[in-house]
């Protein structure tokens, strides 16, 4: 990844065969912190837009006192928690599928690819995303799991077949 102005990794520069990266030296797996501070920034991201898209659907429905009128909390928190799980589906599905991470990966420099090096498909980018809900129970077990393996990887990794890499 090519520094921008001050020096700091561009989180938007492409990064041409990120797979072949993997293969051409031994990988250094993403720390736990950087991978923390990867999935804060994608949620602060996605909580920005989810509650954008359930203003906008609460006033095409109908809603025309604001987005967020609390005279029906019940419809409210149906149309986040709608748009919290599609646009999450989303936006982690294509930003692994399709780039190799997603906006909060690339901004602190850390890239997934399949434990062979290759690159992830959108199927299996898909199947990472949805093995997310079995990683979050017991109190997020899954996600700290990847304190104490050798790869780093959390339980959706080991499911899917994935490793977070740093980029160099």
């Amino acid at each position: 990844m090519e520094p921008a102005a001050g020096g700091l990794p561009d989180p938007w520069a492409p990064i041409n065969g990120y797979a072949d990266m993997a293969l051409s030296r031994p990988a250094r797996y993403a720390s736990i912190i950087k991978r923390s501070l990867a999935f804060f920034a994608d949620l602060l991201f996605l909580s920005a837009f989810v509650w954008l898209m359930a203003g906008i659907s609460m006033n095409i429905d109908g809603f025309r006192s604001g987005i967020l009128s609390m005279s029906h909390p019940g419809k409210i928190f149906g149309y986040l928690l709608f748009y919290q799980h599609v646009l999450a589906a989303i936006y982690f599905t294509l930003g692994v599928g399709l780039f190799g991470g997603t906006f909060g990966k690339r901004l602190v420099g850390v890239y997934v690819a399949r434990e062979d090096g290759s690159e992830v498909s959108i199927p299996r980018a898909f199947g990472r995303f949805l093995a997310y809900y079995p990683s979050a129970l017991i109190f997020g077990l899954g996600f700290l799991w990847a304190l104490a393996d050798p790869k780093a990887q959390a339980w959706h990794d080991k499911i899917a077949g994935t490793v977070v890499l740093e980029i160099e």
